[in-house]
């Protein structure tokens, strides 16, 4: 009898905690720990930098923790050479592990051209990324989702019916998607933020 109450005690403690740990979980968001932050230059934004790569200027902040969220304020008063081309465009990338994804994106910092800079990305095999400019306006709540279909992998970004960019390859080939923030001159701004939904 005694074992019997403390199974029944058990089952009952189970039922009570599980959804409890289940509630903490985020509901549709890839695991952080999977999310890469590397530096980024718009005169090489079709390549990947490593984390520690000191080549590129140290622009920009970006987090991972309820959102995905890339901002901050130049710093640095000059051009700089990476790679031995002079290059002025710094700021961040935040790549996420393909899924089937969607949210919400906005901008405290609109697009400026030679200034503020967003861009859109999918990471490649061999770490090539295939990367676009896109215009984004402050006051707008621009849809993204990421599709992972059995033959290819679709990135896209829309405004309303309107859509501001689409990005696919082959879903064998596509590893993450990015979002993405340049500043060109001292004290430009960038502010951008990425939700799951």
């Amino acid at each position: 009898m005694k074992k019997i109450l403390v199974a029944l005690f058990a089952a009952l403690l189970l039922t009570a905690v599980v959804p409890c740990v289940q509630a903490q979980q985020p509901a549709n968001r890839p695991d952080r720990t999977l999310i890469e932050v590397l530096p980024f230059a718009r005169e090489f934004m079709n390549e990947k930098f490593k984390p520690n790569d000191r080549e590129v200027p140290d622009e920009l902040r970006a987090t991972t923790t309820d959102k995905l969220r890339i901002f901050g304020k130049r710093k640095l008063n000059k051009t700089a050479p990476v790679r031995g081309r002079g290059s002025a465009h710094f700021g961040k990338i935040v790549l996420v592990p393909v899924g089937n994804w969607k949210g919400v994106i906005n901008v405290k910092s609109p697009s400026a051209d030679d200034v503020t800079y967003y861009y859109a990305s999918i990471e490649l095999e061999g770490g090539k990324l295939d990367t676009k400019i896109i215009q984004l306006s402050t006051g707008v709540d621009y849809a993204w989702s990421v599709v992972k279909g059995p033959a290819q992998t679709t990135f896209k970004i829309t405004d309303g019916a309107k859509e501001v960019v689409s990005l696919s390859g082959p879903a064998a080939s596509v590893k993450s998607v990015g979002f993405a923030s340049t500043v060109r001159y001292l004290g430009n701004e960038a502010d951008i933020s990425v939700t799951f939904e």
